[in-house]
């Protein structure tokens, strides 16, 4: 699953990379929907019978017939083909890679001329060239070089578990009971998955349109309004304790019923228009070809290990809460989120992100010319939102213009 943004984004034309990338969440997102549906018909027409497990299994086993069909006639990634075709010494092979990756692009690219297909490959193996003579080796050492890479990658995949969704996502069915769907509360989930897989589908059509930075600012903004609400709307409730299945017994005030829901709504689509499906896509991005591997393993355990640490510090945190002031944990857990979602804010501000419409290899480029995000803060004079690699000091106003023009490139990730 976590594999697919990386190979869409090598083989995917620059243009609608973005879209693609951004349509694998919306296929997760689709799959829950699709679960939750089926979970909820089956409650009701097997409930007596005891056999809707049967259907609830069956349904998934033929989705993953048919991913297993396709894989077997996807060719690998271009990119990945012309690495084993440059790191190989026999000329032989080599050649025979070099034409694999060819015959992937032009099915790939489809009305392409042949033209076309070898400008493509020869940028990819200039690419190659570029990262290879800069970096000596793939090891796990060298991920710490790239770590302008680093810091805008695994940044955003840890904001986007510390903003609370593993959280907000848990008082789901308490939410759902409150408004008055009782026994259906868990079954109204499908409402928001419904919403998410519709805030998903925003997000693939328009992500090449709008640009990274605008998509992640929009869904940041909808967590941190929805946050808000939820701290008020739970501040004003009172809980009755846990009911059978551990679900806290939550009594909203009069009129707030709709209002919850509305932020719980509001909440899970802005994570889907922003870190769901973007997080991902910047970590495909970013990193160099001979690290990307690493990158996505690095990105995938970081991003379990806070999902983990969300999940297990969700009642000690409401408890602490509770010490402080009785019957207000969940108010304050969701105000610690929506401070960690200002945090956030700040943070897609100072991270360097990067125009759809350049291809991976550009971006790349783009890359490699800044350093540190956190350094934008103190050089006013780079057009880019990093600082530039030379030290400030050193650099004349006419270097400073030197620096603008090659950074034609990296001032659009301004609007990006």
């Amino acid at each position: 699953m976590h594999a697919a943004p990386v190979y869409i984004s090598e083989m995917a034309p620059a243009s609608i990379r973005g879209m693609l990338v951004s349509a694998k969440e919306g296929f997760i997102v689709g799959g829950i929907l699709i679960g939750f549906a089926v979970s909820a018909i089956c409650d009701a027409v097997f409930s007596d019978q005891g056999s809707e497990f049967r259907v609830i299994w069956g349904v998934p086993l033929f989705f993953g017939v048919v991913i297993i069909s396709g894989m077997l006639v996807m060719p690998p990634s271009p990119r990945w083909l012309m690495l084993k075709a440059y790191t190989n010494t026999d000329p032989v092979v080599s050649k025979s890679y070099r034409d694999a990756a060819t015959a992937a692009l032009t099915k790939f690219r489809r009305g392409a001329t042949p033209e076309m297909i070898e400008a493509e490959v020869y940028e990819i193996e200039q690419s190659l060239v570029q990262e290879i003579s800069t970096e000596k080796s793939s090891g796990w050492s060298e991920m710490f070089k790239a770590r302008r890479a680093l810091i805008a990658g695994l940044g955003l995949i840890s904001l986007q578990q510390l903003t609370g969704q593993p959280s907000v996502l848990y008082y789901q069915t308490a939410i759902f009971k409150a408004a008055g769907f009782g026994s259906f509360a868990s079954s109204a989930s499908v409402i928001v998955s419904g919403a998410k897989l519709i805030a998903t589908l925003f997000t693939v059509r328009y992500i090449d349109n709008f640009g990274r930075r605008p998509l992640l600012f929009a869904g940041i903004s909808m967590m941190l309004a929805a946050l808000i609400v939820l701290f008020v709307g739970f501040y004003l409730s009172t809980t009755d304790g846990d009911d059978e299945n551990g679900d806290p017994v939550i009594s909203l005030p009069h009129g707030w019923p709709p209002v919850i829901i509305f932020a719980l709504v509001l909440y899970v689509s802005g994570y889907q228009v922003g870190f769901g499906p973007i997080a991902w896509l910047i970590i495909s991005e970013v990193f160099p070809l001979n690290l990307r591997t690493r990158a996505l393993s690095a990105a995938v355990t970081v991003n379990f290990g806070f999902n983990l640490l969300m999940t297990f510090t969700l009642k000690p945190l409401q408890e602490a809460f509770n010490s402080l002031q009785p019957g207000k944990g969940q108010s304050y857990l969701f105000l610690l989120y929506a401070v960690l979602t200002v945090a956030s804010i700040f943070f897609t501000y100072l991270c360097a992100l990067f125009a759809p419409q350049h291809s991976v290899t550009v971006a790349m480029m783009n890359l490699q010319m800044c350093t540190s995000v956190i350094a934008s803060i103190v050089n006013p004079f780079c057009p880019c939102s990093v600082l530039c690699q030379r030290p400030r000091g050193s650099r004349s106003r006419r270097s400073r213009l030197s620096c603008s023009r090659s950074h034609v490139l990296g001032s659009t990730s301004r609007t990006v």
